[in-house]
């Protein structure tokens, strides 16, 4: 299912309906367009380095920083689109880029935990696009589902 706010949606009218998203050239974002992905403890974990193991995460300080797995994962699956491309690029291009990654990210986590509920979330403000995601559990949540309350333009993706 996917949803997104007013601001989102004009984007969605002004931009991706317009473009193949598939066909966007990866090349500039490649190291990003298919992250390896891990799970440690039902924590579903960006590890671009490859290095996350279940002994070097102290679970204890995590949850009282976080509250909850959702807020972890959301904090630590955060990933700013901007970080990975040439400043030269406009938002624009970088939320194009940002779209591809999601739908990259979408079709590893629905094949690598086909039985885990995920929700992908595509933000955009004045300065940086930012992508991330957690697992959908009951009782906890990341997001508000009023997406009008946000000031960045806001695009859900649930698995």
């Amino acid at each position: 299912m996917r949803y997104m706010n007013e601001s989102m949606k004009q984007i969605n009218k002004d931009i991706f309906e317009k473009i193949n998203i598939e066909a966007v050239d990866i090349l500039p974002i490649e190291n990003i367009v298919t992250p390896n992905i891990v799970n440690i403890n039902e924590c579903y974990i960006l590890d671009l380095e490859n290095e996350l193991s279940s002994k070097n995460i102290n679970w204890n300080r995590l949850m009282k920083m976080h509250g909850d797995r959702t807020g972890y994962e959301a904090s630590c699956n955060e990933l700013r689109i901007n970080d990975y491309v040439d400043d030269n690029k406009t938002r624009d291009e970088i939320l194009i880029y940002g779209l591809r990654s999601l739908h990259s990210w979408k079709d590893k986590l629905k094949r690598d935990y086909p039985n885990q509920k995920i929700v992908l979330i595509l933000s955009v403000n004045e300065k940086f696009v930012t992508l991330r995601f957690h697992a959908k559990r009951e009782g906890e949540n990341w997001l508000s589902s009023d997406l009008e309350r946000y000031q960045e333009s806001i695009l859900v993706e649930e698995l």
